[in-house]
């Protein structure tokens, strides 16, 4: 049958190829658990990366934003002193003093305090004073601010008198606890001469802090700025935070405390921990050039770390994925490979029963045959009398004992036949000859059982005889074994046998009845190993179903095909396709 034969190749294959059992099952679980572990140290080292990669970069962006703060402050403060210089050395401020020391030009101190005020509107101080030896000060500009008496500044002027050059105060009080700041220069007539007063320049820091800090914005939600400025009593803070209003604070254990010591010793500094609220933080604080303030740029720790979390879930959910894919594709495998080896020994198994059941029937078929025959002589020995003479009805039984006999040797024939095409060993023994010849001889040899069954044998062929080199043996067999069938399964019509070429190289020898057909379900299963199409009765027929499977066993050692069509209650017609040389006659 098909099924032994798809059995016996798979038996090959398996031979060919032996697959070993799986590994037990803790050899799984241990490399699922090294791969497991081999992916978490990967998911924690790219988190890591990921963190320091954060960390870096808030560490950049605040160190850059400082360091941008600073030197806007550091440019605002030269602004100032080159302010101061410019009108301090002004031509006509200290020769018209002197004339009006002498009581030539009365309306000067007017004058000056009007262009004063002029230079303070235009440069947006709070108050621009000149002081003399004897004035305290001599010419004020206008407005509120310069009515307090810090802001007449008269110690800085004080140490100005006596300075050689401009001076810059970094950290004044007004009377209403303002954040100052004061720039001074001396007043001369010309560089040798002594200093007739001095000019000073003061405003709010907060009034130059707010638009410097405001134009360094950061990519964080919790990011502030701020300036720092110590002094005795603490600090003052002007930030971001606040609405850069000015705040004073004690010292203490805060960030800023640490930024100011560390910025002490160095220009630049880095540092995370908590702030004066507690909060953690990460700031970076740059000293501004000439003063002893500090720029101070901060960002909350959590938004540092809040996009780590979530990169840690997703590479954690990814990893886990992967653990879980890589563990079932390993009892996947392992199974697959267990399947395959069970499947390895169902095929031994059966080869090994198959194997079994040849050698039987072999065997067997060989030790039939030498009773059978035994029984064949004897019965032909009784009927021809040569024993002594029988009684019809003795005659009758005997001739039904050697028909008995030979219809038994004809199937071991036939078991025999099928084993050597199964062990492929189906010898093609070539011979050249022409269709019509077995067309002609097979017809005739089966003329007489279509008669028997009032039947009309045709043989039909086309064109000149067609020359054939290939086994005219198997080629006779296939033939005699399809018209027996079409004669054993036709009741009335005809059984025809037709030849002709197909192709240049092949030729089609077919075999048609107008018997009862071939059920479609039958069709595909017609040509298996002792299988056999029941009568429309439901009876048994006659012989073993070998006929058919040995018959395309042939036609296949021969290099061709058989197929079979067929309509129920209209007949069926089977096809042999050979080649016209076969394929040994060229290899020789």
């Amino acid at each position: 049958m098909s099924t032994e034969r798809e059995f016996d190749e798979a038996g090959m294959s398996a031979r060919e190829e032996v697959p070993s059992p799986p590994g037990p099952v803790w050899r799984v679980v241990a490399l699922v658990a090294f791969v497991s572990v081999a992916v978490a140290v990967m998911a924690v080292y790219a988190v890591s990366e990921y963190r320091t990669e954060r960390y870096e970069r808030a560490r950049e962006l605040l160190t850059r934003a400082a360091d941008d703060d600073a030197t806007e402050l550091e440019r605002w403060l030269e602004e100032g002193s080159t302010d101061a210089a410019v009108m301090a050395t002004q031509s006509g401020v200290a020769e018209r003093y002197l004339r009006w020391q002498t009581g030539a030009d009365p309306d000067f101190p007017r004058m000056l305090a009007d262009r004063l005020t002029a230079e303070r509107d235009i440069r947006g101080y709070d108050c621009i004073s000149i002081f003399t030896a004897e004035e305290w000060p001599f010419a004020t500009s206008g407005g509120e601010r310069c009515l307090e008496s810090p802001f007449k500044c008269a110690d800085i002027a004080g140490e100005v008198l006596t300075a050689e050059g401009p001076e810059f105060c970094d950290h004044i009080h007004n009377g209403a606890g303002a954040w100052c700041v004061a720039w001074s220069s001396p007043v001369r007539q010309n560089a040798d001469s002594p200093a007739i007063g001095v000019i000073i320049y003061t405003v709010q820091v907060h009034d130059g802090v707010a638009g410097v800090l405001e134009d360094q914005p950061l990519p964080y939600d919790s990011a502030e700025s701020a300036l720092v400025g110590p002094h005795d009593r603490g600090f003052d803070i002007i930030g971001s935070a606040n609405g850069f209003e000015p705040v004073t604070l004690e010292r203490g254990g805060q960030l800023h405390v640490q930024l100011a010591d560390d910025i002490e010793h160095q220009d630049s500094v880095i540092r995370t921990g908590p702030d004066d609220t507690g909060v953690a933080v990460m700031a970076a604080a740059q000293r501004v050039p000439g003063t002893k303030w500090l720029v101070a740029s901060r960002v909350d720790i959590r938004e540092i770390e809040e996009p780590v979390v979530r990169y840690a879930m997703l590479v954690g959910s990814v990893a886990a994925l992967a653990v879980v894919a890589f563990a079932l594709g390993m009892v996947i495998v392992w199974r697959m490979r267990w399947e395959r080896y069970r499947e390895h020994l169902a095929l031994v198994e059966i080869r090994e029963a198959l194997d079994a059941r040849d050698r039987f029937m072999r065997n067997m078929s060989h030790e039939l045959r030498t009773p059978l025959q035994s029984i064949m002589g004897f019965t032909s020995i009784m009927l021809n009398g040569l024993a002594g003479p029988v009684s019809e009805e003795q005659a009758r039984q005997l001739s039904m004992m050697d028909a008995s006999s030979r219809r038994l040797l004809a199937l071991v024939d036939d078991v025999l036949d099928l084993e050597r095409m199964r062990d492929h060993d189906a010898r093609v023994r070539t011979s050249r000859f022409t269709s019509l010849e077995v067309a002609t001889a097979l017809t005739e040899a089966m003329r007489p059982l279509s008669e028997h069954k009032s039947l009309e044998c045709r043989f039909v062929h086309e064109g000149e005889p067609i020359q054939l080199e290939t086994d005219r043996d198997m080629v006779e067999r296939i033939v005699l074994n399809l018209l027996s069938n079409a004669i054993k399964y036709t009741e009335a019509g005809f059984v025809q046998l037709g030849v002709q070429l197909d192709g240049p190289d092949d030729v089609l020898f077919e075999v048609s009845d107008s018997g009862r057909g071939i059920a479609t379900d039958e069709l595909d299963r017609v040509m298996d190993e002792f299988h056999q199409v029941l009568d429309p009765e439901g009876a048994k027929p006659v012989g073993i179903g070998l006929g058919l499977p040995i018959s395309k066993r042939m036609a296949e050692a021969l290099g061709g095909e058989l197929t079979v069509s067929s309509t129920l209650g209209s007949g069926s017609t089977f096809r042999l396709r050979i080649p016209r040389v076969h394929a040994s006659v060229y290899r020789d």
